[in-house]
C-alpha cells in the first residue's frame, strides 16, 4: 500500500483508448464533489431519522459544556469531534482497499488525499471486475453506517460515539454511492472496469467474477 498526495494518479501502462476500454460517463471532479455532498447529506438525514426512530431516543449527538471553564469545555468537544473525524475517514478508506485485489498488501492499493478537491480516496491501480469494484463502494457505509446501527439495535451499547459515526460516515459517502449509481446505470455485470486518473474506464470481460 502507497500514500499519495494531490490528484488520483495516472497508470503510464494504462491506455485505455488505445485498448478497447470504454469511458463512464461522469462529471469533472469539482463537479463530483458538489453532487456528492448533497447526496451525502440528504443519506445522512435519512441514517438520522433511522437512528433517532428506532434505537438513539431521538438523541444522535449531545455535547455537554458545563463546568467553570465553557471554552475549554468547547474546545476539548471540537478536538474530539475532529479527532473522531479523522479517524473514520481513515477506517472508511482502508475499508475500501480491503476489498481490492491483494487487500493492503499490494503495491498497487493507494490512499491519497485531494485536499484542493476536498477529497480523501483508496484507489486500486490495476483492473478489477465491476462487481468488485461496486463492493469496494458499498462496504464502508455497510460496515460504518449500517454495520453500527445494527450493533445498537441488537446490542444496547449506549456507545454515544456509534449514532455519530454512522451519520457522518453515510454523509461521507455520498461519492461512494454516487458512483456506485454511475456504474449500476452504465456498466454491464460481466465487465472490468479501471481508472486512469480520476477518470473511470470499463470494458466487456467474460469470466469476469
Amino acid at each position: 500500500m502507497r500514500l499519495h498526495f494531490g490528484a488520483v494518479p495516472e497508470s503510464p501502462d494504462f491506455h485505455p483508448q488505445e485498448e478497447g476500454w470504454t469511458p463512464l460517463r461522469e462529471p469533472s471532479a469539482t463537479i463530483f464533489v458538489w453532487i456528492a455532498s448533497g447526496v451525502g447529506v440528504a443519506i445522512g438525514l435519512l441514517i438520522a431519522v433511522l437512528w433517532a426512530s428506532t434505537v438513539a431516543g431521538g438523541e444522535i449527538l449531545s455535547i455537554n459544556f458545563q463546568g467553570d471553564f465553557p471554552a475549554l469545555s468547547i474546545a476539548i468537544a471540537i478536538a474530539k469531534v475532529l479527532g473522531a473525524i479523522a479517524l473514520l475517514i481513515v477506517v472508511h478508506e482502508l475499508l475500501h482497499a480491503a476489498i481490492f485485489p491483494g487487500w493492503w498488501l499490494s503495491r498497487r492499493t493507494i490512499i491519497g488525499m485531494w485536499l484542493s478537491k476536498g477529497l480523501f480516496y483508496a484507489h486500486f491501480d490495476g483492473p478489477m471486475s465491476r462487481n468488485r469494484c461496486l463492493l469496494v463502494l458499498v462496504t464502508p457505509f455497510l460496515v460504518l453506517t449500517i454495520g453500527l446501527w445494527l450493533v445498537e439495535l441488537i446490542f444496547h451499547t449506549g456507545w454515544g460515539l456509534l449514532p455519530g459515526w454512522s451519520v457522518l460516515n453515510a454523509m461521507l459517502a455520498g461519492g461512494d454511492i454516487l458512483a456506485t449509481g454511475m456504474i449500476l446505470w452504465q456498466i454491464p455485470a460481466r465487465a472490468e472496469v479501471r481508472n486512469q486518473g480520476w477518470r473511470t474506464w470499463w470494458r466487456a470481460a467474460a469470466g469476469m467474477s
